[in-house]
């Protein structure tokens, strides 16, 4: 095998392939025995309470809530995004810390 056809095997792979991990709810954040965080989905009529009070995401501002995020003792609705964008941070945090 010659190193253009790896390079070609390579490249097609990356194009086909999510480069990030997928990202499941309920989500649970725990260091040791302590949950930090918890992010799960709100059911469908909860969304239509939000999305009528007009509440905004804590995060970005979003109108779209999709989720509660708790930490620390506080609840706070967040949209699909940050959501997503918070758990994918977390799991770069681990990967990092696993390195050290």
């Amino acid at each position: 095998m010659s190193i253009k056809t790896t390079q070609m095997e390579l490249s097609a792979y990356v194009k086909t392939h999510n480069k990030e991990d997928p990202v499941a709810f309920p989500f649970s954040w725990v260091i040791g025995e302590k949950v930090i965080t918890t992010i799960s989905e709100l059911p469908h009529d909860e969304k239509a309470k939000a999305k009528n009070k007009r509440k905004a995401c804590s995060l970005c501002g979003s109108r779209e809530i999709e989720y509660e995020k708790q930490s620390c003792g506080f609840s706070h609705f967040i949209c699909a995004e940050c959501a997503i964008r918070y758990v994918r941070n977390v799991g770069a945090l681990k990967r990092r810390e696993m390195m050290l």
